[in-house]
């Protein structure tokens, strides 16, 4: 269960044999710390997919565990987790996610892993990020906020594995602009869906353009939407 997640069960999986090489390839320089970026990154999944999200928890629940293993004991206070968690290389996320889904997919179908499911689901989603110029610049804030009250907003589109529920594939953009809705996502990640695969998604993506690239081929299989 989401609330039972423990931050050693993720690092144990980063560091498996099956990702192993993946996370070695594309870790950064680092200095030895009490949060190297492997331990950072597992804390953070575990964070993120926990029930109670608190930098706090999370932290807590990792100086419970040093204590309890005769290891060094870390500050009470986040602010180091939290510098270590700005310090992880995107790059890094977006290749083990790409890796565990992979892996996932083996998994579930006992064979060897193709690019794409045979059923995928769609859908779209917001999200937020801390108020920084270099955030604003390429993330504007909705226009709803008045300017300099609001966060940088971003919308993330993905492709969902109907079987095993990783995601696939995703598409990130502004929250606002020309080119940034969902079934620009879509057209976007068109190219990497495998012949014959089944597309779900709602009404939004029941569009000219989504058809029409169905039709002409593109997509190479079926686009059925909800209502």
């Amino acid at each position: 269960a989401r609330a039972a997640l423990d931050s050693v069960g993720v690092f144990n999986l980063l560091t498996d044999e099956r990702f192993f090489d993946t996370l070695e390839a594309h870790l950064p320089p680092y200095r030895e710390r009490l949060y190297t970026p492997t331990q950072t990154l597992a804390m953070f999944v575990c964070q993120v997919l926990s029930d109670d999200r608190s930098c706090r928890r999370v932290v807590d629940e990792h100086i419970a565990r040093c204590a309890l293993h005769g290891q060094r004991v870390p500050s009470s206070s986040t602010g180091a987790y939290c510098d270590a968690r700005q310090r992880l290389p995107q790059p890094l996320v977006s290749v083990l996610c790409d890796e565990v889904a992979r892996v996932a997919r083996t998994i579930a179908t006992g064979e060897p892993c193709v690019p794409a499911p045979a059923t995928l689901l769609i859908d779209g989603t917001g999200f937020s990020m801390p108020d920084t110029p270099e955030n604003q610049q390429a993330f504007p804030q909705s226009a709803s906020q008045r300017e300099g009250c609001g966060f940088a907003q971003g919308r993330l589109v993905g492709l969902v594995c109907a079987t095993t529920g990783v995601v696939v594939d995703r598409h990130v953009t502004p929250a606002k602009g020309k080119g940034t809705g969902e079934s620009t996502a879509l057209r976007a990640m068109i190219e990497r869906i495998e012949p014959g695969t089944l597309v779900i998604g709602d009404a939004i993506y029941e569009d000219f353009f989504a058809q029409g690239a169905a039709r002409a081929g593109a997509l190479r299989g079926d686009l059925r939407g909800a209502r």
